[in-house]
């Protein structure tokens, strides 16, 4: 097992697993980056957000955590075609999807979504319906 201490190098890695996940999750795209574009939906945004690394043992051996958000867009908020129960749905499987790779093809020592959010976004001067997960990945490494 090869863990990772690069949060660039584990957003990616969670944008390929998302990625890949595309059809069985009925999604329309997954983003790493979607500045000025409104996606079509739904669709995903994997948006790193920070690291955090702690000195746990001597031999200086680190517990480095990974705050990522995964932002569903589910729709334009004008449109009925998507309702809160739907979105909510959508997003617990998305989050049971992430949950189904704990290690991240073994980067990790474990992962886990923090917490699942619904709300809204703006894009380009349009509101769209959007859940928030915050993803969480740890791993160990050696400075």
């Amino acid at each position: 097992m090869s863990l990772n201490d690069s949060l660039s190098d584990i957003s990616s890695a969670l944008y390929d697993y998302l990625l890949d996940g595309k059809i069985q999750l009925g999604l329309e795209d997954v983003w790493y980056d979607i500045s000025g574009l409104v996606p079509r939906t739904p669709s995903i945004l994997v948006e790193p957000q920070s690291k955090t690394r702690e000195l746990t043992q001597t031999g200086f051996q680190t517990t480095n955590t990974f705050d990522i958000s995964v932002i569903i867009i589910h729709a334009r908020m004008a449109s009925e075609s998507v309702t809160n129960a739907e979105s909510l749905k959508l997003a617990e499987d998305v989050e049971s999807y992430l949950h189904e790779n704990r290690s991240l093809d073994d980067k990790l020592i474990h992962s886990y979504v923090v917490s699942l959010e619904q709300g809204s976004i703006t894009q380009q001067s349009v509101l769209l319906r959007a859940t928030r997960l915050m993803w969480r990945g740890i791993s160990k490494t050696r400075m």
